[in-house]
């Protein structure tokens, strides 16, 4: 029987199938690819059956091919051998009838190769049938293809497409589907022949639905590609690394929807020594026209894209060899952003002229009056040397509520003529959030929140040795990290009272020794402070309870309107009355000596008795009423006033 006879027949079963049990919808999908290779004498009385007595034929059915191949295989094997004789008992088993000895071998061979066809036939049939198939329209499967996000470089990332016939063909009738596949992220270094194919299958797919390209690497023979459909991109992200001659091939097809455009170098810490060399030694020629054009994300050296459509902006450092000697002038920057008076969001990385700390190099200037209004701006984050960040920020004027994103090495406090308690965020703040990491090159993180609890300014400060000593204010160079971290905390929030929620996550007092105290530096910033958080195991109550006794320089109480007080408790954690050796001591064996600490009349709750004391756990204690430390601060206070 021929293929042209069997894809006729499998239409005619198909369309059986869906009649009488199948919904209707499903017709429309049986195709000749979907059940290719059925045979006419399978089922002559399909028209009868149901979707799972369909299933239990093709079972049967199969079972009895795979015994017809075995009876072939060993067929084979003997007429390879000239034993044709010995295998004429095998034909009757097959199913066959002896045409003679000559050419036993190849006649078996195209039996079985028949038999195979047949089976996947009924397994195609087989799926064709399943209840999932005749339950489900096809429009609610297509739906749920729409939203697979495949895998496409790994082969098991596509077993997808491996489950059937039926969801084959819905798939390939499912444009979003292979749109999301193109929006996966791809390295195209090298780019193979089979991943070539699926990017051409993909295109052809995906039909005129907007595209989102997110790539490492453009070679010539994929832009080549891309160039017909480039009228569909909407989204296109490439990380730079051999060459640029793709990019700026697809630049040159018109992008009318292209919405988000990001040129970034190829940034692999693994491969840095050998991303440097593979860098393109020129940057890539922008398109000059992109009506849609909504966010970017360029060298700041090449921002030319400029208009006040543009919501977001990130301007980066370029790393072609033309723009290592730029001019030491931030008006470039300026002049740009000025235009972009629709601005939502700005971010500078590493971009501004950097200081140079040599007496003969030509330093960061701007032209006097220069400015730019960002009247919609939103968020500002900064990435670069404070004094860089002191001259441009001055000319930069935000809306008061614009979120602040500051990211520099050395220290918070940024220099003349920026002043931060100038920032709305910190005269209007109502809690703090600090974090110090126990190494000094590590990050150390300041964040304030305004009333409302939103994140107003985010402050990230790299400390560096070199950065201390370079300090021009009088600072002590031999000031451990947390001393410097604590003093800076301090200049920003001189004159916030309001202030009444303080976290800190990190260690203070690590590497410190007298006459430094970070902690009482701080808790003295914050006079009007609720509720203390102190997330770091090694400040435990005691310490922290003998700072908050100890009074001022101008003998008031630290922290007077303390009521909520929340640490790590560890295990070997002491109580400081303990330790304290204005009270009476305790013995630490006695089961009542907590009890005894309250009072006769008072004990601690068998709430607070049950509560584990391990180390690592977060024990909030709230105290009110005669559970707060305001008798123990107060007496400590007085007596040392006393005295």
């Amino acid at each position: 029987m021929s293929k042209v006879g069997r894809y006729s027949w499998s239409l005619c079963c198909v369309s059986t199938l869906c009649s009488p049990q199948m919904p209707q919808k499903s017709e429309s999908v049986g195709s000749p690819r979907l059940i290719s290779e059925v045979a006419e004498d399978d089922f002559a009385d399909i028209n009868v059956l149901g979707p799972q007595q369909v299933q239990a034929r093709c079972l049967s059915r199969i079972e009895q091919y795979r015994g017809r191949i075995a009876a072939l295989r060993a067929i084979y094997n003997l007429g390879a051998l000239r034993m044709e004789e010995d295998a004429l008992p095998y034909l009757h088993e097959a199913g066959l009838q002896a045409t003679g000895l000559p050419g036993l071998p190849e006649f078996a061979l195209e039996k079985m190769k028949e038999c195979k066809t047949r089976m996947r036939g009924l397994r195609s049939l087989y799926n064709f049938a399943a209840p999932i198939n005749h339950i489900l329209p096809v429009e609610l499967l297509s739906e749920v293809f729409s939203y697979l996000r495949p895998d496409f470089n790994r082969r098991w990332g596509m077993s997808i497409l491996h489950v059937c016939r039926f969801w084959t063909d819905v798939m390939h009738k499912t444009p979003r589907f292979w749109a999301n596949l193109l929006a996966t992220h791809q390295e195209v270094t090298t780019l193979p022949g089979w991943k070539l194919s699926r990017y051409r299958l993909a295109l052809n797919l995906s039909a005129t639905l907007h595209l989102s390209l997110s790539l490492i690497g453009l070679p010539v023979v994929l832009a080549e590609l891309l160039r017909p459909h480039a009228h569909r991109i909407s989204l296109l992200h490439v990380s730079v690394a051999q060459s640029i001659d793709g990019l700026n091939l697809l630049f040159e097809a018109d992008m009318p929807v292209l919405q988000s455009l990001a040129v970034t170098p190829w940034i692999n810490n693994w491969r840095f020594r050998e991303r440097q060399k593979r860098l393109s030694a020129n940057y890539i020629q922008l398109p000059t026209t992109l009506p849609a054009l909504r966010n970017i994300s360029v060298a700041a050296e090449h921002f030319s894209m400029a208009s006040s459509l543009l919501r977001r902006v990130e301007l980066t450092s370029c790393w072609c060899v033309g723009c290592q000697a730029y001019d030491r002038r931030i008006d470039p920057i300026l002049l740009a952003l000025s235009q972009c008076t629709s601005l939502e969001e700005l971010s500078l990385t590493n971009c501004l002229p950097e200081h140079e700390p040599y007496p003969d190099s030509p330093q960061v200037r701007c032209s006097p009056g220069l400015s730019a209004t960002l009247p919609h701006l939103r968020r500002l984050a900064i990435e670069s040397q404070r004094r860089s960040v002191a001259i441009i920020l001055p000319r930069l004027i935000v809306p008061p509520t614009t979120t602040l994103e500051f990211n520099t090495p050395g220290r918070f406090k940024l220099p003349s003529p920026v002043d931060m308690q100038s920032f709305q965020a910190i005269t209007t703040a109502d809690h703090v959030f600090l974090s110090l990491r126990d190494t000094p090159r590590e990050p150390n993180v300041m964040e304030v929140y305004d009333v409302h609890g939103r994140q107003t300014l985010s402050v990230i400060a790299n400390y560096q040795e070199d950065y201390w000593e370079q300090d021009e204010d009088g600072r002590d160079p031999y000031a451990p990290p947390g001393v410097c971290y604590a003093q800076d905390v301090a200049d920003i929030f001189a004159s916030a009272n309001s202030v009444t929620s303080l976290r800190v996550v990190g260690r203070l007092n690590a590497h410190v020794r007298p006459p430094y105290n970070p902690w009482a530096t701080v808790v003295d910033t914050f006079p009007s402070l609720h509720r203390l958080d102190i997330g770091h195991p090694a400040d435990n109550l005691s310490s922290i309870l003998e700072i908050l006794s100890q009074p001022r320089l101008d003998g008031r109480c630290r922290c007077p309107s303390l009521r909520e007080l929340c640490l790590l408790w560890p295990s070997e954690a002491m109580w400081p009355w303990i330790v304290d050796p204005g009270r009476e001591p305790a013995d630490e064996s006695s089961s009542s000596s907590e009890s005894d600490a309250y009072g006769e009349d008072e004990s601690v709750s068998d709430e607070s008795e049950s509560r584990p004391a391990s180390s690592g756990v977060l024990v909030d204690t709230f105290f009110a009423a005669r559970r707060d430390w305001s008798w123990y601060l107060q007496g400590t206070c007085d007596n040392s006033r006393l005295a």
